[in-house]
């Protein structure tokens, strides 16, 4: 396959200067690299032509789009759940090498409480609160991640008898003190604790959603109010795909599971 570089781009290696030179530019390989190790970019070629078409080009240029996102500081934060979404089954790739695997995924979101944005990259999101979240799978089996996590959020284990009548809606807008840490130039939930016993989170500033893909529970107007990213994977599920060939039931599922000052998890 040949290089899709023009005729007259020329890389010059030089063992004091390495340096790739075009009649567009200079720059220095070293910067090149690095810009290429950056998070994620995309490039383009314009050609243009000699004779003198302005709609036609003459040489290509280089065109770096890189995505960029505001992270929250690392550390410890008081935060409140404000999100229990019910994604249905994800296809999960195998990882380095490893067997892929499908699993009935949630996604549980968090607000910072009074970690505010900055708007680094999106000046309108100037003065939002911070919004993280982790997905897991639906398991409350001692192994499985989701147990785990809650287990870690209420600071002691589930008797049998509580794991029989936990509700899983009863964590939407209860607080909790996450431990952020960052890998791969994001930054992600690594840890999560109870409020401290003089700790009160305030009341959160986003809507607390509940989504659920069961028949009885499933609601369209809730689906809308969803990022379009979690609407998509949501739409690629089995789950989504069995509902939307039938009008859901009319009656409302308890949308918010409401707010609760004490920092008492009721699980």
């Amino acid at each position: 396959m040949s290089a899709p570089w023009p005729a007259d781009f020329n890389l010059i290696a030089a063992y004091r200067h390495q340096t790739i030179r075009s009649s567009h530019f200079k720059v220095y390989k070293l910067a090149v690299f690095r810009i290429i190790q950056g998070p994620a970019f995309r490039l383009a070629h314009n050609r243009t032509d000699s004779d003198g078409d302005p709609n036609k080009t003459k040489g290509r240029e280089m065109k770096w789009n890189i995505a960029r996102v505001e992270n929250p500081p690392v550390g410890s934060h008081l935060a409140r759940c404000i999100g229990l979404i019910d994604i249905g089954t994800q296809h999960h790739p195998g990882f380095q090498g490893g067997s892929p695997w499908n699993s009935r995924d949630v996604y549980i979101a968090f607000e910072l409480c009074g970690v505010q944005m900055a708007g680094l990259y999106k000046p309108e999101l100037k003065g939002k609160i911070f919004r993280v979240a982790t997905t897991v799978k639906q398991s409350l089996h001692p192994s499985a991640k989701l147990r785990k996590f809650l287990v870690s959020w209420r600071g002691k284990d589930f008797s049998n008898e509580e794991i029989e009548k936990f509700e899983p809606k009863s964590i939407v807008g209860r607080g909790c003190r996450l431990t952020l840490v960052e890998r791969n130039s994001y930054v992600n939930i690594d840890g999560i604790a109870p409020c401290g016993p003089t700790e009160k989170p305030p009341k959160a500033t986003y809507p607390l959603i509940v989504f659920s893909l069961e028949k009885e529970e499933f609601d369209q107007k809730v689906y809308a109010q969803l990022p379009e990213s979690l609407r998509n994977k949501i739409a690629k599920s089995p789950e989504f795909k069995a509902l939307v060939g039938a009008e859901p039931e009319g009656e409302e599922p308890d949308q918010y599971a409401g707010e609760d000052e004490s920092n008492n998890i009721p699980f």
